[in-house]
């Protein structure tokens, strides 16, 4: 992602969180910690800690600014990247409906050409029967086999159709195409 599409409040979080830590001034009581026992030096940083003393060097402390800043971080990421699953679900599952879609305008386009196929089969035995018994001419049987032929033109395109229609369903589910081996090379 780069840095122009960030969002500048999530931008100033990321950079914040990613700073080296300062350095903060010493502390009075530490001051006099330091002042009453120079060789042992101030006691180490800790996340917790507990002094028994209220207000002294050994009073409870705790730092939680990081913890908090990185909190506020991996909060915004926990959010975009459910922004980003939700948008790709849903533009998988648009894929899908639409490719499911076509998939059935093409289906039902197929079964009435085949229908139509069926009733022109049967149109054009009866139209040659008529033409052997002499009642039909030339002109008008080559005129039924012609729709007969453009009806069977019809119906093939279809199945081409529906073969690409059915390969865009498969793909919009995530499915894709293997090559089995069938021999040794």
């Amino acid at each position: 992602m780069s840095q122009e599409k960030v969002n500048p409040m999530l931008r100033s979080l990321l950079f914040a969180a990613a700073a080296p830590p300062r350095h903060r001034p010493a502390r009075p009581d530490e001051a006099r910690f330091q002042a009453a026992d120079p060789a042992s030096g101030p006691p180490p940083p800790a996340t917790t800690g507990y002094r028994p003393d209220p207000g002294g060097p050994r009073s409870p402390r705790f730092r939680i600014g990081r913890s908090a800043k990185w909190a506020l971080v991996l909060a915004a990421a926990v959010f975009i990247f459910r922004r980003v699953i939700a948008s790709v679900v849903l533009t998988a599952l648009k894929e899908t409906e639409q490719a499911l879609a076509l998939y059935s305008a093409a289906l039902a386009n197929r079964q009435s050409l085949v229908e139509a196929q069926g009733k022109i089969h049967e149109a054009f035995r009866i139209a040659h029967d008529q033409f052997l018994a002499g009642s039909l001419s030339n002109l008008d049987l080559l005129t039924t086999e012609q729709s007969l032929v453009a009806l069977d033109a019809a119906v093939a395109s279809s199945d081409a159709s529906l073969v690409q229609d059915q390969i865009a369903v498969f793909k919009a589910l995530g499915g894709g195409w293997r090559r089995e081996n069938r021999g040794a090379r």
